[in-house]
């Protein structure tokens, strides 16, 4: 792949599926239900919090699925706070609350507030012995999540080998959920340059992950391989593998997704690196417009698909619209870093020693 072309940054799979457990559906007939048994539960007599509990978290994951998050994060601190009355404030329960609070931010962009969140949850997890280790591990790798996002990826590798570790250690656990962690490690062992073992490890977590094939796991731990194949020059596998993960996510969902949007632009960034144009404009556009719908303009999963658009518009002498992009894109991360002060302040030396390579 040629030097001149910047790909779109990978998504990183936060929560540990075990831990994450309230992930809801977005058809209107299940969030109605939920309305429902709230409406009964509000008005029963006797202690209804257990039932409070479990309907918040699923009211929660439904506005979530439908990027309705300003709803969600209300329902989730519902959750939250009957958690902590119901369980106690250093319960497992409120663990997981704080954690899909904070994963939720982390989507949108909002990595201070998450990292606050996960903080608050490592204290409990770490005062409370009797919380099981895999809400640990979920915890440790969604701050590795922050890290990641923050520039820090020799940290972030840190933190999901403690996780990776953990995991593997523990014969309860789920297949979908090992190679979920060893596909975050190989998304940073790549970006700290270490290719060999991060080829290993995606290889690893895609035959885990075959198991949930209609995942967004499974979908990105596939992206992750074909940046891998890319990096040495196989083209051809990479986009044998891109392909397999678009027709994965397209045949589990027919809404558009901001994991189809990340396939996109990897389809994007492959094409036109390969010299086929006419094929990666369509799928960068299609990524830009998937991401601004449902991310918002300053998300930076889609200033990174604009930062890779700009690139191929160079690359393909026009200067012109690549300008303006550019331009769009250094004004919203310069605000996205005045909101993120964590962003800016972290300079990780892999991560520099790889734009100098550009």
């Amino acid at each position: 792949m040629s030097s001149k072309y910047h790909a779109a940054r990978l998504a990183f799979l936060l929560a540990l599926p075990s831990v994450s457990f309230a992930q809801g559906t977005a058809s209107d007939s299940v969030r109605a239900r939920y309305m429902q048994e709230l409406d009964v539960a509000t008005k029963a007599q006797g202690d209804q919090r257990q039932a409070l509990y479990r309907i918040y978290l699923g009211l929660a994951g439904s506005h979530e699925t439908r990027h309705q998050y300003a709803e969600a994060e209300t329902y989730y601190q519902s959750a939250c706070n009957v958690a902590k009355t119901l369980f106690g404030s250093q319960s497992d329960d409120v663990v997981k609350a704080l954690n899909l609070i904070g994963e939720m931010r982390l989507h949108q962009g909002r990595v201070a507030e998450a990292e606050q969140v996960f903080h608050q949850a490592l204290k409990i997890v770490e005062s409370n012995p009797d919380i099981p280790r895999m809400a640990t591990a979920a915890v440790l790798n969604n701050l590795a999540a922050v890290q990641h996002m923050t520039g820090n990826v020799s940290r972030a590798i840190a933190l999901l080998r403690k996780v990776v570790a953990t995991v593997e250690n523990d014969p309860a656990v789920s297949e979908e959920v090992f190679g979920t962690a060893l596909s975050n490690l190989a998304i940073t062992l790549r970006e700290g340059g270490t290719v060999p073992e991060a080829m290993a490890t995606a290889k690893r977590a895609v035959s885990l992950l075959e198991c949930c094939k209609d995942s967004d796991h499974f979908a990105v731990s596939l992206v992750t391989l074909s940046r891998l194949h890319l990096d040495q020059g196989d083209s051809a596998s990479a986009e044998a593998v891109l392909l397999r993960a678009l027709s994965t996510i397209e045949s589990a969902s027919k809404e558009d997704s901001p994991t189809q949007a990340l396939i996109f632009a990897h389809l994007g960034v492959l094409y036109g690196g390969i010299g086929r144009p006419r094929q990666a404009e369509p799928y960068f556009q299609r990524a830009i417009e998937i991401e601004r719908r449902l991310l918002g303009p300053e998300h930076p999963t889609l200033l990174d698909s604009m930062d890779a658009y700009a690139a191929f518009l160079r690359a393909t002498n026009r200067r012109g619209d690549a300008k303006k992009l550019e331009a769009y894109v250094r004004e919203q991360r310069e605000k996205y870093r005045l909101q993120n002060p964590a962003v800016a302040n972290v300079v990780d030396v892999n991560s520099l020693m790889r734009r100098r390579s550009h």
